[in-house]
């Protein structure tokens, strides 16, 4: 299960920092840091979904079992 969360946070981390607009700082704005501050949040809010997602199919597979 942890493997999974890793993976869905590194994934989702890994394909948003790969776009170039993301991570460079634009007229106007406040910079590359804010963006990969949301970039980051993005992807653990993702391995948090998948997580959550993990353990309610856990719980649900248990209590069909007893």
């Amino acid at each position: 299960m942890i493997v999974l969360v890793g993976a869905a946070a590194g994934g989702t981390l890994w394909w948003l920092l790969s776009d170039p607009a993301l991570t460079a700082p634009g007229p106007g704005s406040a910079g590359a840091g804010t963006a990969r501050g949301e970039v980051l949040r993005t992807a653990l809010a993702a391995g948090a979904g998948v997580g959550a997602a993990v353990t309610l199919m856990l719980a649900f597979r248990r209590q069909r079992q007893l």
